[in-house]
């Protein structure tokens, strides 16, 4: 899928720096929780590091559903409030 290609020519250090341009931190938090879930936690552990510094509130991964009742990820700060597919 298009996530995995991606994360197979990602760099870490690049994911930070994209990440400090973006003021949007949710974006980030997604980012890192999908990519983690395709297997890419070597690529991910400095964005980790990074957003965990930071301290952000919980963000809904799917934006427009509800939370009531769902999962949370204590790494990305991500209310998983939706099934990830398993062919991400």
């Amino acid at each position: 899928t298009v996530l995995q290609e991606l994360g197979e020519v990602m760099e870490p250090d690049k994911l930070v720096e994209a990440a400090k341009a973006d003021e949007k931190m949710a974006y980030t938090q997604r980012l890192g929780f999908l990519l983690e879930r395709a297997g890419f936690s070597d690529l991910t552990r400095r964005l980790s590091q990074w957003v965990q510094e930071r301290n952000p509130l919980h963000a809904r991964l799917e934006p427009s559903m509800p939370t009531r009742g769902c999962k949370k990820d204590e790494r990305w700060k991500i209310l998983v409030n939706i099934d990830v597919e398993g062919d991400l």
